[in-house]
């Protein structure tokens, strides 16, 4: 027996429904998706990270935002949530959104094993639309490993980060944060 597709909602309609159910979702053309709970490991890397961001750009024209504003591609149809948006210059709210912003400089997620897949590929793929975006961070919950994606003269060009001593460099937003700073109270065995 086929099922019917679930019928589609218009953006208004997913802020509403989002605000009543007091839920997170993804939205992308015109569906819902749940956004699943994360481990400790996963919340101990992302307070961090917000907070060394975020003391890292206090004299600067960006500013960090973390993951309950909504971030909107608009040619892509979607709303998400990443762990830490970055955004140099001032904010670009989208119209049918509440509380959201289009205009990223940098987006960075806490990589968890149901949703790792996803960020590296279709999620990446559906933020290089973002016409600001010049930075996709991923960031390990299981080892001291960041993966920075960075535009540089019109490609996407991947960089690496291991261990403690190794810095995570945001040109777009002239900061550096060690990664024994984003990892400081982790127990990776808490990462499943």
């Amino acid at each position: 027996m086929a099922t019917q597709p679930l019928p589609r909602i218009s953006p208004e309609e997913y802020v509403a429904l989002e605000q009543k159910l007091g839920v997170k979702h993804e939205y992308h053309d015109g569906q819902m998706f749940a956004m699943s709970g994360v481990s400790r490991s996963h919340a101990r890397i992302q307070v961090n990270l917000t907070r060394r961001v975020d003391e890292a750009l206090s004299d600067s024209p960006c500013n960090a935002y973390p993951s309950d504003l909504r971030v909107v591609i608009e040619a892509a149809d979607m709303a998400t949530y990443p762990d830490l948006s970055i955004v140099c210059g001032p904010d670009q709210e989208a119209e049918a959104f509440r509380h959201a912003i289009t205009n990223p400089t940098v987006l960075i997620e806490v990589l968890s094993p149901s949703t790792e897949r996803y960020d590296r590929g279709a999620k990446f793929e559906q933020y290089r639309k973002l016409e600001s975006l010049r930075e996709y961070v991923l960031i390990s919950q299981d080892a001291m490993a960041v993966d920075l994606f960075r535009l540089e003269n019109g490609r996407w060009v991947f960089h690496q980060m291991r261990g403690e001593d190794a810095m995570l460099s945001l040109a777009s937003a002239g900061i550096e944060i060690p990664l024994s700073d984003i990892y400081r109270g982790v127990r990776f065995e808490d990462a499943e």
